[in-house]
């Protein structure tokens, strides 16, 4: 496959997800988010159990493990973007410590990597949300050819450039670029539902509440039709 190195493209206006920075993923999934064909695979996980991250992605495409096309895609990437970067081989590394540093000295958002990342991390700054499928202690060199914004395949999902990256300890997901817009707004529905529900103080506090009673689950469970019996006959 020929090569090809994008040097920008069209990103989405920070203000349509600027109000959803801070939420849990878990907000954007699911039958009252935007389901859930929109994760990527959970083996990705970050580097950082407190890690959060939203940005427009930048891409790589790495066909093998190696790392000069990630390091100058740092280079070429702009402020709050994240690096999505799909690697053919999780078995050497093709992200380490002193990439998150450089990553973070050009305000990018964070890293989500299809791949292996090497170092300890335990130096880095916590300000730089790393997820990885793995680590390792191979590391790969810096000759080999790859690809900067082109569609790409990470975690079983594609993510083009310019689509948003949302992610934390429970897993990492995109949004279509075209699709901010209405992610947004459904998202921020759920939001307010929840803060109108007040659902964690009322669990806390309310005696035997349940999530099934503060949800209002009833009417989806009778809808079923299924049969219940106070007690089975012997």
């Amino acid at each position: 496959m020929a090569h090809r190195i994008v040097r920008d493209f069209e990103r989405p206006d920070p203000a349509l997800y600027e109000g959803l920075r801070g939420l849990p993923a878990t907000f954007f999934t699911g039958p009252e988010g935007l389901g859930n064909d929109i994760l990527f695979d959970p083996a990705i996980k970050p580097l950082r159990p407190n890690s959060l991250v939203i940005g427009p992605a930048f891409t790589v495409w790495l066909p093998v493990a190696d790392l000069l096309i990630a390091n100058y895609a740092i280079t070429l990437a702009a402020p709050g973007d994240v690096l999505v970067i799909a690697c053919a081989q999780s078995d050497v590394g093709v992200w380490g410590g002193s990439m998150t540093i450089s990553a973070r000295n050009r305000g990018l958002a964070g890293v989500v990597l299809d791949g292996a990342a090497i170092d300890s991390f335990a130096h880095l700054p916590d300000d730089l949300p790393v997820f990885a499928r793995t680590r390792t202690a191979a590391k790969g060199g810096w000759s080999e050819p790859g690809s900067i914004n082109v569609p790409v395949r990470v975690g079983g999902r594609d993510v083009h450039p310019g689509d948003l990256i949302v992610g934390d300890i429970n897993g990492v997901l995109a949004i279509a670029r075209d699709d901010v817009a209405r992610a947004a707004e459904v998202v921020g529905a759920y939001r307010a539902k929840t803060k109108k529900i007040d659902w964690l103080a009322r669990l806390k506090h309310e005696p035997g509440a349940t999530w099934f009673d503060i949800l209002e689950m009833r009417p989806s469970l009778d809808a079923l039709g299924i049969p219940e019996v106070a007690r089975e006959r012997s």
